[in-house]
């Protein structure tokens, strides 16, 4: 794990984040590319994740991330604080519960630009993708798509009002 300065981000991350990320939340559309699928997850703990979901989630990861890290930013200073990993499951916690993304949201994204994860602090995950990067996390998981749907409405816990929970769920294609 390797924290970056703000200049370090900006200069070495920034351009791979304006290809991933729109800017937005997730309700007005969080990824530069409207045609990815989209999946949403609840909670901001990487480490509450279903076990299988997150292995299929590092599956696909690593598929796409050859270089085997990834970044992880917080978007409302924006880029105040970020950090280079792994994607591991106890590292990115780590990561959260250590430093200040556990109180902001966050996102994670590789060099590929495949793909990218908008972790709310309002409880919920949104990950989108290319359409074979989804397609990895689909085959990953017992059931695909459904599962991970029926997983995210019995699991969510949402902290934000029913409006933006409307808009979030239209947006990725589940409302």
């Amino acid at each position: 794990m390797r924290f970056l300065e703000k200049s370090q981000f900006l200069s070495e991350w920034k351009y791979l984040y304006d290809q991933v990320f729109s800017g937005e939340y997730v309700d007005k559309g969080c990824f530069k590319d409207s045609s990815w699928e989209q999946v949403l997850l609840p909670s901001h703990r990487i480490i509450t994740i279903d076990p299988d979901i997150f292995a299929a989630l590092k599956k696909a990861v690593d598929k796409e991330e050859y270089h085997g890290y990834v970044v992880m930013t917080e978007v409302e200073g924006p880029f105040d604080e970020s950090v280079c990993l792994s994607f591991e499951r106890e590292e990115l916690d780590q990561v959260w519960v250590d430093n200040i993304f556990f109180a902001l949201d966050s996102v994670v994204f590789g060099k590929s630009g495949a793909w990218g994860m908008f972790v709310a602090y309002d409880d919920f995950i949104c990950i989108g993708g290319k359409g074979s990067f989804m397609k990895n996390i689909f085959r990953g998981v017992d059931g695909g798509l459904a599962s991970i749907k029926e997983y995210f409405f019995e699991n969510a816990e949402w902290s934000v009002d029913q409006s933006v929970r409307e808009k979030v769920l239209r947006r990725v294609g589940w409302g």
